[in-house]
């Protein structure tokens, strides 16, 4: 979402979004003033008195105010918080990249607690892993790749918080969604055929040098370090 600068505008008034509706719109329904009120049927009734519009290209938002400073403090307070929302609709930058399993931590017990035997865990702890993030033509969409010695997974035009069906490491369909929060980016898997595959989700964030990937199953937390391959 790109933010255009705010405008001020007197004694007029813009669409106002509807989540913000019902903290700044009178009641539709008033006839009070009605001669010196700006109407729409679908916002309600403003009054015509010295008015503020703080205006992104999502949303417009009207604030009722006679003092002009007080209301430029607030419409600066939204941008700042429009301009944050929309950082966060994005994958930084530091994703991106070729990333190499370097080496894991309580993963054999992690492995364990989700019920594999031995002979799996064992396959499992020495097949080689990378993680492949790109971007695309469009700034809000990137794709995901997960490849290892076994199998390979390719997800495209990912959406962060945009839930899609895809395949998993078991050849069964997910849905799967990745989200942000706090810098940190989770992969959430949920099987959709049934079979041992169970519902997980994986963190990703960065320690020192290394992509972290950690993942847990009853309390039981596996830690695995990846190395971006061109460092």
């Amino acid at each position: 979402m790109r933010i255009t600068p705010f405008q001020w505008h007197m004694d007029s008034y813009l669409y106002l979004s509807p989540k913000l509706h019902s903290f700044f719109a009178p009641d539709p329904s008033s006839s009070v003033h009605r001669d010196n009120l700006q109407c729409n049927r679908h916002v309600g009734c403003v009054s015509r008195h010295k008015i503020c519009v703080f205006t992104t290209v999502h949303t417009s938002v009207v604030l009722s105010s006679t003092q002009p400073t007080m209301c430029a403090k607030i419409a600066l307070a939204l941008l700042l918080v429009g301009i944050a929302a929309t950082s966060a609709a994005n994958l930084p930058d530091k994703f991106y990249g070729t990333f190499d399993l370097d080496h894991s931590e309580n993963f054999d017990e992690y492995l364990t607690a989700k019920g594999y035997g031995w002979f799996t865990r064992k396959l499992v702890t020495f097949a080689t892993f990378k993680k492949v993030f790109t971007k695309t033509d469009k700034k809000n969409l990137f794709d995901y790749s997960n490849l290892t010695s076994k199998k390979d997974v390719h997800y495209k035009n990912i959406e962060l918080g945009k839930a899609f069906e895809g395949e998993g490491l078991d050849s069964t369909k997910h849905e799967i969604t990745f989200t942000l929060k706090d810098g940190h980016l989770f992969e959430h898997h949920k099987p959709l055929e049934g079979g041992d595959a169970k519902e997980e989700t994986y963190e990703y964030l960065f320690d020192g040098d290394f992509l972290l990937v950690r993942m847990s199953y009853n309390g039981i937390e596996g830690r695995r370090y990846y190395k971006d391959s061109h460092k």
